[in-house]
Protein backbone atom coordinates (compact mmCIF):
# COMPACT_ATOMS: atom_id res chain seq x y z
CA UNK A 1 0.00 0.00 0.00
CA UNK A 2 3.03 2.45 1.07
CA UNK A 3 4.31 1.78 -2.41
CA UNK A 4 1.12 3.24 -3.94
CA UNK A 5 1.63 6.97 -1.84
CA UNK A 6 3.07 9.30 -2.80
CA UNK A 7 2.25 12.54 0.06
CA UNK A 8 1.61 12.14 3.61
CA UNK A 9 -1.05 14.20 5.67
CA UNK A 10 -0.72 14.77 9.08
CA UNK A 11 -0.25 18.05 11.44
CA UNK A 12 1.99 20.08 9.08
CA UNK A 13 -0.65 19.11 6.07
CA UNK A 14 0.05 17.66 3.08
CA UNK A 15 4.08 16.69 2.32
CA UNK A 16 5.78 14.63 0.45
CA UNK A 17 6.06 10.95 2.01
CA UNK A 18 9.46 10.19 2.71
CA UNK A 19 11.32 6.89 3.72
CA UNK A 20 11.51 7.93 7.21
CA UNK A 21 7.68 8.04 7.23
CA UNK A 22 7.41 5.12 5.62
CA UNK A 23 9.81 3.17 7.88
CA UNK A 24 7.62 4.71 11.20
CA UNK A 25 4.20 3.60 10.05
CA UNK A 26 5.71 0.01 9.12
CA UNK A 27 7.05 0.05 13.39
CA UNK A 28 3.97 1.60 14.05
CA UNK A 29 1.81 -1.26 12.01
CA UNK A 30 4.06 -4.50 13.50
CA UNK A 31 3.57 -2.68 17.06
CA UNK A 32 -0.15 -3.08 16.52
CA UNK A 33 -0.21 -6.48 15.16
CA UNK A 34 2.33 -7.48 17.83
CA UNK A 35 -0.96 -6.68 20.52
CA UNK A 36 -3.41 -8.68 18.02
CA UNK A 37 -4.56 -5.91 16.60
CA UNK A 38 -5.69 -6.18 12.72
CA UNK A 39 -4.26 -2.78 10.90
CA UNK A 40 -5.52 -1.13 8.13
CA UNK A 41 -3.89 1.70 6.37
CA UNK A 42 -5.89 4.55 4.79
CA UNK A 43 -5.54 6.82 2.02
CA UNK A 44 -6.93 8.89 -0.50
CA UNK A 45 -6.56 10.68 -3.92
CA UNK A 46 -7.92 14.16 -5.27
CA UNK A 47 -9.71 13.93 -8.70
CA UNK A 48 -10.28 16.76 -11.12
CA UNK A 49 -12.67 14.54 -12.94
CA UNK A 50 -14.57 11.06 -13.25
CA UNK A 51 -11.86 8.40 -14.37
CA UNK A 52 -12.23 6.51 -18.05
CA UNK A 53 -11.46 3.47 -15.46
CA UNK A 54 -11.95 2.32 -12.23
CA UNK A 55 -9.43 -0.45 -11.83
CA UNK A 56 -7.05 -0.57 -9.32
CA UNK A 57 -4.21 0.24 -12.07
CA UNK A 58 -5.77 3.31 -13.17
CA UNK A 59 -6.95 4.73 -8.90
CA UNK A 60 -4.87 3.05 -6.30
CA UNK A 61 -1.86 4.87 -7.02
CA UNK A 62 -0.10 8.21 -6.32
CA UNK A 63 -2.26 8.36 -3.21
CA UNK A 64 -2.04 10.26 0.00
CA UNK A 65 -1.51 8.95 3.26
CA UNK A 66 -3.88 9.17 6.28
CA UNK A 67 -2.73 6.97 8.67
CA UNK A 68 -3.60 3.53 10.38
CA UNK A 69 -6.85 2.28 12.03
CA UNK A 70 -6.65 -0.79 14.55
CA UNK A 71 -8.91 -3.32 15.03
CA UNK A 72 -9.25 -6.00 17.75
CA UNK A 73 -11.37 -8.85 17.30
CA UNK A 74 -10.95 -11.11 20.36
CA UNK A 75 -11.92 -14.62 20.80
CA UNK A 76 -14.61 -16.25 22.22
CA UNK A 77 -13.78 -16.70 26.40
CA UNK A 78 -15.16 -20.46 25.31
CA UNK A 79 -12.20 -20.95 23.16
CA UNK A 80 -9.55 -20.59 25.69
CA UNK A 81 -11.17 -23.23 27.24
CA UNK A 82 -11.73 -25.56 24.69
CA UNK A 83 -8.18 -25.09 23.69
CA UNK A 84 -7.20 -26.33 27.09
CA UNK A 85 -8.90 -29.21 26.51
CA UNK A 86 -7.49 -30.09 23.12
CA UNK A 87 -4.03 -29.69 24.39
CA UNK A 88 -4.22 -31.85 27.52
CA UNK A 89 -6.61 -34.57 25.31
CA UNK A 90 -3.44 -34.39 22.71
CA UNK A 91 -5.03 -32.49 20.02
CA UNK A 92 -2.78 -30.36 18.38
CA UNK A 93 -4.10 -27.27 17.46
CA UNK A 94 -2.80 -25.25 13.47
CA UNK A 95 -4.28 -21.94 13.07
CA UNK A 96 -4.37 -21.48 9.34
CA UNK A 97 -4.79 -17.55 8.53
CA UNK A 98 -4.94 -14.22 6.17
CA UNK A 99 -4.45 -12.04 8.88
CA UNK A 100 -0.85 -10.58 9.68
CA UNK A 101 1.73 -12.88 10.78
CA UNK A 102 2.49 -10.50 14.57
CA UNK A 103 -1.60 -10.93 14.88
CA UNK A 104 -1.95 -14.48 14.52
CA UNK A 105 1.20 -15.23 17.04
CA UNK A 106 -0.25 -12.87 19.37
CA UNK A 107 -3.44 -14.55 19.60
CA UNK A 108 -1.86 -18.01 19.34
CA UNK A 109 -0.03 -16.56 22.31
CA UNK A 110 -3.14 -15.30 23.79
CA UNK A 111 -4.53 -18.64 23.68
CA UNK A 112 -1.68 -20.77 24.95
CA UNK A 113 -0.80 -22.95 21.99
CA UNK A 114 2.13 -21.03 21.03
CA UNK A 115 5.30 -21.81 22.90
CA UNK A 116 9.13 -20.64 23.07
CA UNK A 117 10.04 -23.36 20.40
CA UNK A 118 7.34 -22.56 18.07
CA UNK A 119 7.71 -21.30 14.34
CA UNK A 120 5.04 -19.18 12.32
CA UNK A 121 5.02 -18.97 8.97
CA UNK A 122 3.38 -16.72 6.23
CA UNK A 123 2.17 -17.99 2.86
CA UNK A 124 5.41 -16.91 1.29
CA UNK A 125 7.76 -18.27 3.47
CA UNK A 126 6.25 -21.40 2.61
CA UNK A 127 6.17 -21.22 -0.79
CA UNK A 128 10.72 -21.29 -0.62
CA UNK A 129 9.68 -24.35 1.41
CA UNK A 130 9.74 -27.61 -0.65
CA UNK A 131 7.06 -30.46 0.38
CA UNK A 132 9.83 -32.47 2.12
CA UNK A 133 11.28 -29.60 4.41
CA UNK A 134 7.23 -28.45 5.18
CA UNK A 135 7.52 -32.50 6.45
CA UNK A 136 10.33 -32.00 8.37
CA UNK A 137 9.08 -28.97 10.16
CA UNK A 138 5.35 -28.89 10.31
CA UNK A 139 5.19 -30.03 14.06
CA UNK A 140 6.52 -27.25 15.08
CA UNK A 141 4.49 -24.65 13.36
CA UNK A 142 1.38 -24.15 14.92
CA UNK A 143 0.69 -20.81 12.97
CA UNK A 144 0.41 -19.80 9.24
CA UNK A 145 -0.29 -16.22 8.14
CA UNK A 146 -0.92 -14.50 4.69
CA UNK A 147 -2.22 -17.69 3.43
CA UNK A 148 -3.76 -18.54 -0.12
CA UNK A 149 -6.33 -22.50 -0.53
CA UNK A 150 -3.29 -23.77 -2.20
CA UNK A 151 -1.14 -23.54 1.21
CA UNK A 152 -3.62 -24.81 3.38
CA UNK A 153 -4.00 -27.99 0.99
CA UNK A 154 -0.52 -28.91 1.53
CA UNK A 155 -0.54 -28.33 5.34
CA UNK A 156 -3.21 -30.79 5.42
CA UNK A 157 -1.32 -33.33 3.13
CA UNK A 158 1.65 -32.43 5.11
CA UNK A 159 0.05 -33.48 8.69
CA UNK A 160 -1.77 -36.30 6.64
CA UNK A 161 1.80 -37.32 5.65
CA UNK A 162 2.72 -37.88 9.42
CA UNK A 163 0.18 -40.58 9.91
CA UNK A 164 -2.14 -37.77 11.57
CA UNK A 165 -5.68 -38.23 12.11
CA UNK A 166 -6.59 -34.30 10.34
CA UNK A 167 -9.63 -32.09 11.10
CA UNK A 168 -9.75 -28.92 9.36
CA UNK A 169 -12.14 -26.19 10.01
CA UNK A 170 -13.33 -23.56 7.21
CA UNK A 171 -16.51 -21.21 5.88
CA UNK A 172 -15.28 -20.34 2.77
CA UNK A 173 -15.29 -21.54 -0.55
CA UNK A 174 -11.41 -21.21 -0.79
CA UNK A 175 -11.14 -23.50 2.67
CA UNK A 176 -12.95 -25.87 0.33
CA UNK A 177 -9.72 -28.27 -1.04
CA UNK A 178 -8.56 -28.68 2.49
CA UNK A 179 -11.69 -29.17 4.16
CA UNK A 180 -12.27 -32.37 1.77
CA UNK A 181 -8.48 -33.38 1.65
CA UNK A 182 -9.11 -33.50 5.31
CA UNK A 183 -9.61 -36.73 7.50
CA UNK A 184 -12.43 -35.08 8.71
CA UNK A 185 -13.52 -31.76 7.13
CA UNK A 186 -15.65 -29.46 9.42
CA UNK A 187 -17.71 -26.33 8.09
CA UNK A 188 -19.49 -23.28 9.99
CA UNK A 189 -22.97 -23.60 9.68
CA UNK A 190 -23.93 -20.05 9.73
CA UNK A 191 -21.17 -17.79 7.93
CA UNK A 192 -20.52 -21.61 5.78
CA UNK A 193 -20.55 -21.43 2.10
CA UNK A 194 -22.79 -24.99 0.91
CA UNK A 195 -19.81 -25.70 -1.30
CA UNK A 196 -17.77 -26.25 1.64
CA UNK A 197 -20.48 -27.42 3.42
CA UNK A 198 -21.55 -30.16 0.97
CA UNK A 199 -17.51 -31.30 0.84
CA UNK A 200 -17.61 -31.24 4.82
CA UNK A 201 -18.10 -34.49 7.17
CA UNK A 202 -19.37 -32.46 10.15
CA UNK A 203 -21.10 -28.97 10.01
CA UNK A 204 -21.16 -26.88 13.37
CA UNK A 205 -24.45 -25.49 13.69
CA UNK A 206 -23.46 -22.67 16.16
CA UNK A 207 -20.17 -21.47 14.16
CA UNK A 208 -18.31 -21.94 17.69
CA UNK A 209 -15.04 -23.49 17.55
CA UNK A 210 -15.89 -25.25 21.51
CA UNK A 211 -18.84 -27.36 19.92
CA UNK A 212 -16.03 -29.17 17.59
CA UNK A 213 -14.53 -30.20 21.07
CA UNK A 214 -18.12 -31.44 22.51
CA UNK A 215 -18.19 -33.64 19.67
CA UNK A 216 -14.77 -35.11 20.28
CA UNK A 217 -15.89 -35.55 23.63
CA UNK A 218 -18.85 -37.32 22.45
CA UNK A 219 -17.19 -39.48 20.06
Amino acid sequence: FLEDCIRIEDREGVRKLEDKDKKNILAVNEKLASLAMRVLAIGYKSMDKVPDSYSAEAIEKDLVFLGLVAMIDPAREEVRDAIEKTNSAGIKIVMITGDHKNTAVAIAKELGFFKLDSMALTGEELNKLSDEELYERIESVPVYARVSPEHKLRIVKAWRKHGEVVAMTGDGVNDAPAVKEADIGISMGITGTDVTKEVSDMVITDDNFASIVSAVEEG
